[in-house]
């Protein structure tokens, strides 16, 4: 068994699942940042 390709795989499945969810909450912070803005936009005139 090859210790190497085993420990890459699973570290490169590691990072990719770890690069996925800082894309998610980056997502949602800007999201709630835009609905943030969009509300106080429309209660400002």
């Amino acid at each position: 068994m090859d210790f190497g390709s085993v420990w890459s795989r699973s570290s490169v499945r590691f990072i990719f699942s770890t690069c996925e969810e800082i894309k998610e909450r980056q997502a949602n912070f800007l999201e709630k940042r835009a609905v943030n803005f969009l509300e106080v936009g429309v209660e400002r005139p």
